[in-house]
């Protein structure tokens, strides 16, 4: 009787967390200095998924923790074959000029990037964003990969969690002045 009640809990943190994960946000890493000085690397930002809209999943493995059983080389490649389509739920508003925003890159499947929105164009009723990184000398951006289109879009970044510097350990490496610091 015990063990059933336990197992309703998990299920439902684990419904909840899915749910959290999908059509609200999830929590990053900074790992370079190509935002500087508005992200430092180390920095743990928050990804909102509601100002934009959170895009819904394309297939099962872009839903967390139930794309672990992609993993089973069968059952990601039936997986890689399925795609439900591009789809966004209503958000808040667009992304504009002066946002922050995360990302897909354009040029490899996985790694999500923050850049700043630069401007914006729209062309046949489709916008497209040139994305530019504040430490231009040292970022990866818009001006090597061109405009990316909304459907990459993840959401957008306005606060950093917490900080970390890389080359002191713990507690030296608190940044304490990042603490919930919303990025401007």
């Amino acid at each position: 009787m015990k063990s059933r009640k336990v197992l309703k809990v998990l299920l439902l943190i684990l419904s909840v967390s899915i749910l959290i994960r999908l059509f609200i946000g999830e929590p990053c890493t900074i790992p370079s200095e190509s935002m500087y000085p508005a992200i430092l690397a180390g920095d743990r930002m928050w990804i909102d998924y509601t100002v934009y809209g959170a895009r819904l999943p394309r297939r099962f493995a872009d839903i967390p923790i139930v794309n672990v059983f992609t993993w089973i080389k069968p059952l990601r490649e039936a997986d890689q074959r399925m795609d439900w389509g591009y789809k966004r739920l209503k958000g808040k508003r667009q992304p504009k000029a002066g946002d922050i925003a995360v990302f897909e890159s354009p040029e490899f499947p996985h790694p999500l990037v923050v850049k700043r929105i630069d401007s914006v164009k729209q062309e046949n009723g489709m916008n497209y964003y040139y994305m530019l990184g504040d430490n231009r000398k040292n970022s990866h951006d818009s001006r090597e990969f061109g405009y990316i289109p909304d459907s990459l879009i993840v959401g957008r970044i306005n606060v950093v969690l917490y900080s970390l510097h890389r080359d002191r350990i713990f507690p030296l490496n608190i940044r304490w002045n990042s603490f919930l610091k919303k990025i401007k």
